[in-house]
């Protein structure tokens, strides 16, 4: 169940966990539970990225080098 999952990652993401916030920023990248939102998923990408989180800057840097510029984050602040 996607929306009880998302209800979970968001209790986590709260608190500071970058794994939630990494999985959040998933869901909202591929469009799982979720209505795909680009921008959304970077902006959890990077929250959790700036945790050091190294599986977010791996998300993050490869949505934007998949040409998503668009999503509010230079590809020079790439992870």
């Amino acid at each position: 169940d996607y929306k009880e999952a998302l209800k979970w990652y968001q209790k986590g993401a709260e608190v500071g966990s970058a794994f939630a916030q990494n999985n959040i920023g998933q869901m909202y990248h591929s469009g799982t539970g979720v209505q795909q939102d680009i921008a959304k998923a970077a902006a959890w990408y990077r929250k959790a990225a700036d945790q050091g989180y190294g599986v977010a800057e791996l998300n993050l840097a490869e949505l934007l080098a998949g040409g998503h510029a668009a999503s509010g984050v230079a590809p020079d602040q790439a992870a």
